[in-house]
């Protein structure tokens, strides 16, 4: 089965955090790519938001990162008051 990519205001989204996540982690995109098993162009087009990502790259970057994938699309799951 081939990996279904997130739909594209999702890549948006992740293509920002992404490359702010790995720069304040001080990780560069050949270290980040070997650690979760891809090429590094790979990061390279989803940083740039010219290649989607897939949601099993997602929950592996969430894993090198520790974050929750809310986190990383930056959404708000809060209900307004």
């Amino acid at each position: 089965m081939t990996a279904q990519p997130l739909p594209e205001e999702i890549n948006q989204m992740v293509a920002s955090r992404l490359t702010y996540l790995r720069v304040q982690a001080n990780i560069s995109r050949r270290a980040l790519s070997e650690s979760i098993g891809i090429s590094r162009d790979i990061i390279t087009g989803i940083e740039a938001k010219k290649r989607p990502i897939t949601l099993e790259e997602l929950s592996r970057l969430c894993a090198v990162f520790n974050v929750d994938p809310a986190e990383i699309v930056q959404i708000d799951w809060r209900v307004p008051a």
